[in-house]
């Protein structure tokens, strides 16, 4: 069974509550699972295929008949998907959300079934009220998806330090491995750490310039070459500039202790 939709005019929400299948639109393909809320735009054109039979709720209403009600809540339709890996913005609906969920549409069922006074502004009421709900959903799915990508990026970037400290100590050129600007990944790494991530560069390259004059009786030159800098001077300067003490006086003073 196909089922062809294509409304200029019409806002659908569908929420799925038994069945699967897939929405096909423009070679792209979204899975349908149940439990899912989708929300579809208009001029959206899509074929439903089931794998199985469907039961659940669709709302179908156009902007003019929300125009009483402020069609701002109607921004959840036009989220950016690419953080969803969608086609439609969808939500998954958990077991409070459901009663949630069932109770309004119950209402708005009950109110298109009969003609009570104020019937249409009753509709548009629970309409608005089912919306800022979803929006709700939505706003939390971001955060939470947000920051996962935070942490990713977060352990991404620290295996990039560990791995390449020696050899890169640019920001650019980590950035350029995620395949984001160096402002955005400094942005990313200051708000998760409270440390931009040129700190975390220089902090990892230090960390290791003190192993190596605390646990070996290489000289400064030698140190300086195994970390990747162009001259010894050039490492002299970043490392009193780190640390507040230059190489030799650190190392002696290591020696001392230990």
């Amino acid at each position: 069974m196909h089922e062809k939709h294509i409304r200029k005019d019409i806002y659908q929400i569908i929420w799925v509550k038994k069945g699967r299948g897939h929405f096909n639109c423009r070679k792209l393909t979204q899975e349908i699972n149940e439990n899912f809320v989708y929300l579809i735009s208009p001029g959206q054109c899509y074929t439903l295929e089931p794998n199985t039979r469907f039961e659940g709720y669709l709302i179908s209403f156009s902007e003019d008949f929300l125009s009483l009600s402020g069609i701002e809540i109607l921004n959840i339709f036009h989220l950016e998907t690419k953080k969803f890996h969608t086609i439609f913005p969808q939500i998954q609906a958990d077991s409070e959300m459901e009663s949630e969920l069932e109770a309004i549409m119950f209402n708005m069922i009950k109110e298109y079934a009969n003609y009570y006074h104020l019937r249409s502004e009753a509709l548009k009421g629970f309409l608005k009220i089912l919306m800022i709900y979803l929006s709700r959903k939505i706003d939390h799915i971001a955060d939470f998806e947000e920051k996962n990508q935070n942490n990713y990026l977060l352990k991404k970037f620290m295996s990039l330090v560990e791995n390449n400290f020696a050899v890169k100590k640019m920001v650019s050129s980590y950035a350029s491995e995620l395949s984001i600007t160096p402002n955005h990944l400094n942005a990313k790494i200051k708000r998760n750490t409270g440390f931009t991530a040129s700190y975390h560069i220089h902090q990892r390259i230090m960390l290791e310039a003190k192993r190596y004059a605390v646990h070996s009786s290489l000289t400064m030159k030698e140190v300086s070459f195994l970390l990747g800098f162009d001259d010894t001077s050039h490492f002299s300067k970043f490392f009193k500039n780190q640390s507040g003490i230059c190489f030799s006086n650190f190392k002696k003073h290591s020696e001392s202790v230990f």
